[in-house]
This record gives structure tokens, C-alpha cells and sequence, in this order.
């Protein structure tokens, strides 16, 4: 199974945070945030991860190869911008016509990948497409899910007033044969705008209870230094790798 991390935005809303460092480098307890996603799905048994770039890419660029991981790490510059399914489909050679996961790299979370990919596995394996979901404490920011028997039945993208709270944790598995569902005529550049709505009936949803957070405001990402990061792989390095990169957290406190 490979992977692959969303992390080519500008982060406009953490401004002046990110004149300093991308989205997927903000420090969580003194580690940038792209080492825990490589972390969780590496030690839940993915090969490889693909990560597009875009904004100040040589940082991501400079920090993927100072890691034990590099190896496993394809990094995709992106002159333009694809949008988050743009870039899965213009990248689908890269999976190798096997089961993959797609993450945001500016969320912060506990899911259990594992979990994720057992009951994508498991749960209806006649349906190739895995939806994650949650229950946000603001959900006119989320996609906002409803479901009959783990199926997605319909989907609102940030609904002025929305229905529930039960939302999209935009964490995704799919299938090996996902891509031969795509008409070749559909442009698809957003997965929450382009994708979900054309398969209702046909997604999966994963309940993850845990917390999920979106750094991409001041907000939330002050919130996430309060989350403690409790999984353990045993080839994080979270201690050494905090002491290293201290300076990305006083380089932002500066900001303020």
C-alpha cells in the first residue's frame, strides 16, 4: 500500500505564521507536522509516500531528506497547483495499481491508520472508496456527512447551516481499481467538490472518535499543542527530533 500527503498550500489563514515555514512543517510540540502523518503511515504498513509541493518546497524538500525516511519519500513539485484530487490523479501511475491512502498534511490527529485500512478492507470490498469521518465542533467549516449503514447517503460541503456535526475528516482509502471508475471526460480537481458528490451510495465511512484538527488557523493550531500525540512508533524520534527543530517554534513566536 502506498500514500499520499497533501502539502503543496500557501496556509493564507496562519499568516504570519507561515512567512516562516509551509503548512506541513508547523511544529506540534516542537516537530513539524509531516513527521507524524510519515510516521503513523509508515508504521501502518505503508511503502511509500508521495508528497506534492508547492509553497516553499525546498523546506519540505530540505527537511524529507535529513530523515530516516527519506527513502520511502517521493517528493512531486507542483509549478501550478492541481487541487487535492487533481494531484491523485495526475500521480496514479505512482500507486501502482494497489490499495492507497490519502492524507492532509496540515491535520493533526490520532486516527488509527490501521483501523482505517482493516475496515476499508473488510467492510463491503465490492465499494473502492473509504471516507473518514468525525464529529467537529464546527461543522459549517466541514463537509458534513450523512450515513445509513456506514454508507455516505449525501454530502454538503461547508453548509451555511448545517444539518449535523458529523463531518468529514478528510482522511481517504481507496481502492485498487478506484481509478478505472473515473470517466475520462469528468474534470476532478477537488475531492470534497469534484469526487464525493459523484458517489454517494458508494462510499464507505470510517467513524474515527478521536480529535482532528485542521491547523490551518491560529485557532486550531494553538488547540493542537494541547492534543498530546500519544502513539508509539518506535522509529518516531519525537525527542531528538523536538530538540532539533526548536527553532521553528521560537521562529514563529517571533511572528507574533
Amino acid at each position: 500500500m502506498n500514500a499520499l500527503i497533501l502539502a503543496a498550500g500557501f496556509g493564507t489563514r496562519l499568516l504570519p505564521l507561515t512567512r516562516v515555514v509551509p503548512k506541513c512543517l508547523m511544529p506540534i510540540f516542537g516537530v513539524p507536522l509531516i513527521h507524524y502523518w510519515i510516521c503513523d503511515l509508515l508504521d501502518a504498513g505503508v511503502h511509500k509516500i508521495l508528497i506534492n509541493t508547492h509553497y516553499k518546497s525546498d523546506l519540505v524538500a530540505n527537511f524529507i531528506n535529513e530523515q530516516f525516511y527519506k527513502d520511502s519519500i517521493t517528493l512531486v513539485y507542483e509549478k501550478e497547483l492541481l487541487g487535492t484530487a487533481g494531484t491523485m490523479i495526475e500521480n496514479k501511475d505512482f500507486f501502482n495499481g494497489s490499495d492507497f491512502l490519502v492524507v492532509h498534511g496540515d491535520n493533526y490527529t490520532d486516527i488509527n491508520l490501521k483501523e482505517l485500512i482493516h475496515f476499508h478492507q473488510e467492510f463491503r470490498p465490492d465499494i473502492h472508496f473509504t471516507l473518514t469521518t468525525f464529529f467537529s465542533p464546527n461543522p459549517s467549516q466541514c463537509g458534513i456527512v450523512t450515513k445509513y449503514n456506514n454508507i455516505l447517503t449525501s454530502f454538503t460541503e461547508k453548509p451555511l447551516f448545517p444539518k449535523s456535526n458529523l463531518a468529514n475528516c478528510a482522511i481517504y482509502s481507496f481502492g485498487s481499481h478506484f481509478f478505472n471508475t473515473l470517466g475520462a471526460e469528468k474534470v476532478c480537481n477537488d475531492i470534497s467538490i469534484d469526487l464525493i458528490p459523484n458517489y454517494t451510495g458508494d462510499i464507505k465511512c470510517f467513524h474515527h472518535l478521536g480529535f482532528n484538527l485542521d491547523i490551518g488557523t491560529h485557532q486550531s493550531f494553538f488547540e493542537a499543542q494541547s492534543k498530546t500525540y500519544k502513539k508509539t512508533c518506535p522509529k518516531c524520534q519525537l525527542s531528538s527530533l523536538s530538540d532539533k527543530y526548536t527553532h521553528l517554534t521560537e521562529l514563529i513566536d517571533n511572528e507574533f
